[in-house]
Formats: structure tokens, sequence, C-alpha cells
């Protein structure tokens, strides 16, 4: 009344502590937006609990400073400054096995698993997968999970405000990248490293772990197929992938170095092929001497981001172990060339009906790594169909977009990037012709050799037979027509089985 000051609408989040999430250090509030009736929204509370991170990790950093500086890498020392520095877990039962040896220092090349031998295995978390149409499983037991599979988007996008764990459909090989924005999937990444439980294992710092992951986003470019958006539907079926089984003979050092590498596998992609920048003898090809230019340039940058020091989320583990994350990033992120398709295949196909699935030799770890990704990086195809048309849709926009360049420079264009957007019919004979050419000779015996993935391979098929409808009719099939094979293309990955 003294002052006349009216408060309209009003917005307030805690500031969280860093590592213990359950505890507020501090609040901040926003008064009377401007502009708008309605007051504020989704998205500005987005906004501001972006703003709350930021100045959560100030006062972070502030406070162990200090500590830092002083321990000199020992070993000790890091290893308490990353058992501060993760949250704890929620849930034993929900995320593997920290790695820690009997001397109570950090080892990340124990191996991979995702529970203690004595625990029992906990129940399949979906009864069926999506429908043909990606809607959300439902869970087998509701009052089992912590929280509950959300029953609709709206839902789903809470989690980047209100928990400290991702959402259970992270874990499902069936997610609709799109449907998300960046700055969820940005939120995302952190809770997922942490789920599979490599930030604690690995020793990765909170702040470094944020910063690498906005790093990375930034570094991506805005094509239409090739962008933050591609990145993280890779590391997110990586992930799901690790999730659906029980890794044999892979350590938590490998589990992390894929999972960066899946995240940063098309950084800085500019939108063409490599064909394109040594035809036109860019300064990217010159520097890579016309050899996986692209994916040398990838892995460059990778590493790169690895190295500074706000994004080094490696340094808490030994120089042995930093050198082998390098190792395996790069060689991972370059065996997603697609002149080591035919090779990785025909190494597939000679895997199957082995005697010993489990080596767990370097050459072995390091082809189970190299086809995770790979697969990963071609996995858009295996989604519900109308998440994979639109990704066909994005891939194909960026063809005709390096078809436009090619003939602006008096090139010619490879005749399957020589098309009109609006020909369906074209389009559907490509995409038809890339399942049967290329995704087919790979995921019909990867999946025999990764059973529990087979469900995703009938979806592929479906989703043929729908290309092939295009590729005759010049539209989509009506949605009582291809249902053959919907059922079990649909059904969920299984846990407990070993890749």
């Amino acid at each position: 009344q003294k002052t006349g000051y009216v408060v309209n609408n009003m917005l307030t989040l805690p500031i969280r502590h860093m590592v213990d999430q359950s505890r507020a250090v501090g609040v901040i509030q926003v008064l009377n937006k401007l502009g708008e009736p309605g007051g504020f929204s989704q998205q500005d509370e987005m906004e501001l609990e972006k703003f709350s991170m930021i100045i959560s990790d100030s006062f972070y950093r502030q406070r162990w400073r200090a500590l830092e500086s002083s321990a000199k890498l020992e070993q000790e020392s890091l290893a308490l400054l990353a058992t501060v520095n993760v949250e704890a877990p929620t849930k034993a039962q929900s995320r593997p096995a920290t790695a820690v040896s009997s001397s109570g220092t950090l080892n990340p090349t124990m191996p991979f698993v995702w529970r203690q031998e004595e625990e029992p295995p906990p129940e399949p978390l979906f009864k069926s997968c999506a429908d043909p149409d990606g809607n959300v499983p439902s869970p087998m037991h509701e009052e089992d999970l912590q929280p509950p599979i959300p029953e609709t988007r709206e839902v789903v996008v809470g989690f980047s405000s209100q928990s400290s764990t991702p959402p259970e459909v992270a874990r499902s090989f069936i997610f609709d990248t799109l449907s998300y924005t960046k700055d969820e999937l940005v939120l995302m990444v952190p809770m997922m490293l942490e789920d599979i439980n490599v930030v604690k294992t690995c020793g990765i710092m909170a702040d470094r772990l944020r910063g690498w992951v906005f790093a990375v986003q930034r570094s991506y470019r805005n094509n239409s197929f090739h962008n933050w958006f591609h990145g993280f539907s890779v590391f997110q079926n990586c992930f799901s992938q690790l999730y659906a089984c029980k890794m044999v003979g892979l350590r938590f050092v490998d589990i992390f170095a894929v999972l960066v590498a899946a995240l940063c596998h098309d950084l800085d992609h500019p939108g063409v092929s490599n064909s394109y920048l040594v035809e036109g003898e860019d300064e990217l090809a010159l520097r890579y001497n016309d050899q996986s230019v692209l994916e040398n340039h990838h892995a460059f940058l990778a590493c790169e981001i690895l190295r500074k020091e706000e994004t080094a989320i490696g340094a808490c583990m030994p120089k042995s172990e930093q050198s082998c994350l390098r190792r395996t990033v790069v060689r991972s992120i370059l065996d997603t060339d697609m002149l080591r398709h035919n090779d990785l295949c025909q190494q597939t196909v000679s895997r199957l009906g082995s005697a010993n699935k489990e080596d767990a030799t370097p050459a072995d770890r390091q082809f189970c790594l190299s086809m995770l990704l790979h697969t990963a990086d071609l996995s858009a195809q295996l989604q519900p169909f109308s998440c994979a048309a639109a990704w066909e849709e994005r891939v194909s926009q960026e063809f005709v977009l390096q078809a436009e360049l090619e003939i602006e420079a008096g090139r010619t264009p490879a005749p399957f990037m020589t098309f009109d957007m609006g020909d369906i019919q074209q389009r559907g004979k490509l995409q038809r012709n890339f399942i049967d050419y290329v995704l087919v000779p790979m995921w019909d015996p990867y999946t025999q050799l990764r059973p529990f993935l087979r469900p995703a391979f009938a979806r592929l098929l479906a989703n043929r037979a729908k290309y092939d409808y295009r590729s005759i009719h010049g539209c989509d099939a009506p949605p009582e027509v291809h249902n053959v094979n919907e059922a079990s293309s649909g059904s969920a990955p299984d846990r407990g089985r070993s890749l």
C-alpha cells in the first residue's frame, strides 16, 4: 500500500545443492512478467532452472576450488573429490555397481555390471513396448517405479525441473528424441550417465559434466539431420542397449568412452558427405588426407573438449585410463565411417554361432563398442514409423541441399540425392533400398547376436513395407494396412541377457 507495487505473477524456484539435490541452499524469484497476460510459462520455468543451476554451480566451485587446487592430481584426493561431486543413487537395483577397489580408490577398469550378483534381478520395466505411433509404454508395477512412467508428454517434460533421474522411457529402445527440446535433452544427459553409474565410478565432477554437455551441444550445427537431436538420439540408443542387458566383458571405462563417443560422434557436421568435401578439396579433406574426413574431425573435436579444464570429465581417472578413454572414443567414432560398414557387418556374421561369445580381449571389446555406436548411428528406422518417417524427411532435406550445392559447383550429385522433396514415391523407393542394402545386412545378424533387439528388427521390416507402399502409391498406407508384425515389433527389450 505504501509503494503501490502490485505483484501480478510470480515464479519461484529453489537453488539446489550441487551434491545433495534434496537440499535447498537458496531461492530465486522473478516477478511480473511483461508482455504476456498469462504469466510465466513452462519455458520460463526451464530458463530459470538453468539460471538456478549456474548459481548453484558457482557456489559449489567456490567451496571446493581450494581443495581441487591443492590436490595436485593425487589419487586419494581425486577419489574424494569424485565422491562429493556426484549425487547419491536413489535405487541400488536400478543402476550398475560402483567400481571401487579394495583400497577404496576408483577403478574404471573393473568389469561393468548392472547390479551386485547377490541382488535378485528386478522385474522387467515394461510389459509391452510403445505402439507403432510411439506412445509411452505402461509400467509392469506402477507402485515400484519412482516416479511412475508418465502417461502424457507434459508430465515427461516435468522431469527437467523436478527430478535428478531420467524418465523411465529414456531406457527404452523406443524414444522420440524429436519430441523434446534441446534444453530438455541437455538436462537428461547427466542424469543418464549417473543412472548407469559411470559418474561415480569414473570420478566425473558435476561442474565439469555440466560444462561438457553444454559444450557438446553448442558444437553441433543446425542441420536438418546431423544436429544435436541426432547426436542425442545415438547417445540414447547406446544407453538403451547397455541398459537392456548385462554387458559381458566390458569395463566401466569402455561404457564411459562409448557414451562420450556417441554424444560427440557428429560434432560440427557441415551437413554434407565426405565425398563432397574430398571432391571440393575442402580444408578438412586436405587436413586429413581424404581419409574419413568428417569422422577424424568429429573425433578431434571430441578430444579437444575433453582436454579443456572446465570440460575435462575424465581428468579424475588414472593417466592410463585417460589414454584408454581417448583411444576408445577416437576408434569408435572413426568406425562410424560408412566405408567401414561392410567390414563390420562381415565381422558380425563371423561371430554368429561362435563357441565363445564372451571373449574380453581388447579387439573383442572394441568390436562390441564400435558396433554399439555404428548400429545406434543407423537406428532411426527401427523406431515407430511416425518417428522413423520424421528422420527420413530430415536426411532427405540434407541430401537435396547437398545436391543443390554440387550443381552450383558444376559437379554431378549422387543419384540418391537428386530428387524433389515432394516426390514421395521416389523418397519411398530410396528409403526402401537403403533398408534393403544397408540396414538389413547389418541389423539382421546383429540382432541374432543380440537377441533382445530382435523385436526392433521386426519393426524395421514393418517400416520397410510402409516405404514400399509409398514407392508404389506416392502416399502413406491407411492405418489398417501393413499391421502384420506390428505387435511383435513393439515388444520391449529384455534385461538380463548378455551381449
